[in-house]
Formats: structure tokens, sequence, C-alpha cells
């Protein structure tokens, strides 16, 4: 609980991940000896920009799950729809293959990543059911 605050800033409301983003970087520059910030900072500048904005497009849909099985059915379609993505191979390379920890990610900033890949990978339509 020692980060909520911060957590509940640069994540909560309204926004997009490039607001996020943002808050997260006023937020170090105004504490720049705050590790936590360092890490959220870093994480948004290093990781896959495609998978976060399917973070944050998760934390809009998931507000209106009801029960369990709706998000573990969600979990399920993403991980289907996400592991067949060149970032995730990408991913696999740079950590796990050749172990340079440099992935090349396309698109490589969060302004890039085109909002119908978002909707195509939210999208149900010709997976397997969970059950």
């Amino acid at each position: 609980y020692q980060h909520m605050s911060l957590i509940t800033h640069i994540f909560g409301g309204e926004g997009t991940p490039e607001d996020m983003q943002k808050r997260a970087q006023d937020l170090f520059c105004l504490r720049p000896k705050d590790i936590f910030l360092y890490q959220l900072v870093t994480a948004f500048a290093e990781r896959c920009p495609f998978s976060v904005k399917v973070f944050w497009r998760l934390l809009q849909v998931a507000h209106n799950f009801t029960t369990a099985d709706e998000a573990i059915s969600l979990d399920y379609h993403l991980a289907l729809r996400m592991i067949r993505r060149p970032d995730f191979v990408e991913g696999v390379r740079a950590l796990l293959v050749d172990k340079d920890k440099a992935p090349k990610w396309s698109p490589n900033r969060l302004d890039l990543v085109d909002n119908s890949l978002l909707e195509e990978v939210f999208n149900e339509d010709g997976l397997p059911p969970l059950r």
C-alpha cells in the first residue's frame, strides 16, 4: 500500500496511456530519487507500447466485470491473441533467445499504436471458448 497514492494518481481517472506516462514523468521530475517512480518511467519507456495500450484498455473493460469467469475468459482470449503478435515473438527473442534485452517494438511509441489493433485483440470472434 506504500505506493497506492502514486498508482492512483498515475493510472486512475480518465486519460490515455500517454497521459499516464506524462504524469509518471512529471512526478519523477519532482522526486528524481524515488525508485518506484523510476521503475514506472523506465517501464513506460522500455516496455512494449502495444502491451501498455492493451493494459490500459483492460483497465477500462474490467471495470464492468461482475464475475471472475468474465475476467478469466478475457485473459484467456487476450493470451490467444497476444501470443500471435510479432511483439510477443520479439520480446521472447530479446529476453530468452538472444538475451540482448533490446527488443525492437513495432510500433515503438505509445502514440503510434493504432487503436484498431486494440479492437482486434479484444475481439473474441473466431476464438475457441474457454470451456
